[in-house]
């Protein structure tokens, strides 16, 4: 007998999902297949059983690997770009890799902030306009006229607005939370996975552990991501000093833990989706991992490396070329959250321009206040853009000027 279970936000927290499932086949019923459209997850009962599952983002529609269908993994149910992979009773140490479900779920969470912000300043000036015409309308001392619409029914068009308006937002809100619970349970995950590639590498894993909270002090940087040269340079001073750092928050505020001075070489990079073997290589060739950050418009992975005053500074790259590369990718992350900050902040100051047209002056204050915001917004982003673009010539410049 099938049956049928409507689960609309299983993609905001695919952990979850993987767990439900897994109780789901526990208790008797076996994931048959999914109307991905719909939302629909149908299962067939069967004995109960024990049953691993992997939800997957495939982007590029590869399917599941040979290694991992060697290891016991198979299609459970596919549709575009999703796919869940199910391992029934078969011990394995090999599991299907996140990056892509990582990406999807963070892409999703920016999107819904940028949604947050624009359909929160609309919502803050329709607020306001509503309790100025309440106000008009409850006051004695302006009169009031009502015409009726030839139309009845599009006396409830302003209603029926403002409600839409309301159930977006909530479920804008709703998204944000969820992705954000969602996107928090696959870092953790990835983390403990990396500490495994650490200890199998035979490297001390000790700077893949969360350190004590109690000890750590927090730094705030702003606009840090504009110019990694400047912020190597900051990180291996306050190493010298006996300030270690150990990771950063999505807020500009770097983790320190003070230990004893020390000379460490930073390194920045950024990977869609790196190969099986690119931590391994890094741990056993001496680097530590201090932070895999999934940022809100990318992802930063910042390496480190003890070395003493009579050597030379290590490095992590293996050619000019391989550096310079790392320098573009980086570039463009810094530089996509700019573009798309101003990208917005000129649509909303054409719409603010166009609002200025209004002949009613408290509006007319209304749309110039939302303009001028979005002016400043543009700005900074601007200026970010900019320090973007000069701190990777700069870098450039220093890299083909040493050869390395």
């Amino acid at each position: 007998m099938d049956k049928k279970v409507f689960r609309p936000f299983w993609s905001y927290d695919v952990i979850s999902t993987e767990k439900w499932l897994a109780r789901m086949g526990a208790s008797g019923f076996s994931l048959r297949s999914v109307h991905f459209g719909s939302r629909v997850f149908i299962f067939e009962e069967v004995p109960p059983q024990g049953t691993e599952y992997r939800i997957l983002y495939d982007k590029k529609r590869n399917g599941l690997s040979t290694e991992l269908v060697r290891c016991g993994w198979q299609a459970a149910a596919q549709s575009r770009k999703w796919l869940i992979a199910e391992n029934s009773g078969k011990q394995t140490a090999i599991y299907p890799r996140r990056e892509e479900v990582i990406a999807k779920t963070r892409s999703l969470s920016t999107l819904t902030l940028v949604l947050m912000i624009i359909l929160g300043s609309y919502l803050l000036v329709g607020l306001m306009m509503a309790v100025l015409i309440w106000m008009l309308v409850s006051s004695d001392h302006v009169p009031v006229e009502y015409v009726p619409s030839p139309y009845p029914i599009l006396d409830l068009v302003p209603y029926l607005v403002g409600l839409a308006g309301i159930f977006i937002m909530a479920w804008v809100i709703f998204t944000f939370v969820k992705t954000k619970i969602g996107l928090k349970k696959l870092l953790d995950e990835y983390a403990r996975a990396l500490a495994a590639v650490s200890a199998n590498a035979g490297v001390d894993c000790r700077n893949m552990q969360s350190p004590d909270k109690s000890r750590l002090i927090k730094v705030a940087k702003r606009g840090w991501y504009y110019d990694y040269d400047k912020l190597a340079q900051w990180l291996e001073q306050a190493a010298g000093e006996g300030m270690i750092v150990r990771g950063i928050k999505p807020n500009c505020m770097f983790l320190f833990e003070k230990a004893e001075p020390r000379k460490i070489k930073y390194f920045f990079d950024t990977q869609k989706n790196a190969a099986q073997d690119y931590y391994a290589k890094r741990f056993q060739s001496g680097f530590f991992l201090v932070a895999d950050s999934k940022l809100r418009m990318g992802r930063l992975i910042i390496w480190g490396r003890n070395y003493t005053g009579d050597e030379p500074a290590p490095e992590l790259f293996a050619s000019r070329e391989d550096r310079l590369a790392c320098a573009k990718r980086l570039l463009l992350q810094s530089t996509r959250i700019s573009i798309l900050w101003v990208g917005l902040s000129i649509l909303q100051i054409f719409t603010s321009v166009i609002g200025l047209q209004n002949p009613d002056h408290f509006e007319r204050t209304l749309w110039l206040c939302l303009m001028s915001f979005w002016i400043v917004f543009a700005f900074i982003y601007s200026v970010g853009l900019l320090r973007a673009i000069r701190g990777y010539h700069k870098e450039k410049g220093r890299i083909m000027e040493n050869g390395q």
